[in-house]
């Protein structure tokens, strides 16, 4: 709603007057929402037609529908988008530290970004050159289902270099308490 409001990459340090616009313009759109669903409820609803949009879902969600037959695909607004970044992590005093550090040098390898890209419960993107390359030369299907071909008008890259996609952060001038505290409200309305 931030982006919407036209708060671009500020999206998260929001003065008074811009808090309550967003506020204002989420709950406006309030008696469009159809329900607020867990991870299986999300699946069946989109798959089985009860809703047509959801926000914020990412295109894991919809590459796993996609790839099992369902009409639905993900679609970044010209506003814009949020992308929150997941990362291979070794823990502290890992006895198998040794073994997951190969297992992480497979995963960012071309073969191993093109398995993650076609992992049937949660297909990811490609973040190398090499990785992508590998991709649309062993699964051009896939590279194209996820937009990530040069030129495309979703493509990833493309999206984070017109600055469309912005990182997930806490709000600056509000408290997480006081954005919590708006959700709990705006769920109950």
């Amino acid at each position: 709603m931030s982006l919407y409001d036209g708060n671009g990459a500020s999206l998260w340090n929001l003065n008074d007057t811009q808090w309550s616009k967003v506020q204002e313009t989420t709950m406006s759109l309030r008696p469009q929402i159809g329900g607020f669903f867990d991870y299986g409820g999300t699946f069946n609803g989109l798959k089985n037609g009860e809703m047509q949009a959801m926000v914020g879902i990412g295109d894991w969600i919809t590459g796993v529908l996609e790839k099992d037959g369902a009409p639905v695909a993900s679609v970044i607004p010209k506003e814009g988008g949020i992308q929150f970044t997941e990362s291979y992590s070794i823990g502290k005093g890992s006895e198998k530290a040794e073994e997951a550090k190969k297992f992480i040098q497979y995963m960012m390898s071309p073969a191993g970004q093109v398995k993650s890209a076609q992992m049937l419960a949660y297909p990811g993107f490609c973040v190398t050159k090499a990785g992508r390359a590998a991709l649309i030369e062993a699964d051009l299907e896939e590279a194209k289902r996820s937009h990530q071909i040069d030129g495309d008008a979703q493509d990833p890259i493309t999206l984070i270099k017109e600055g469309r996609i912005h990182y997930r952060d806490i709000p600056q001038q509000q408290t997480l308490e006081d954005w919590n505290d708006f959700w709990s409200e705006y769920k109950s309305a």
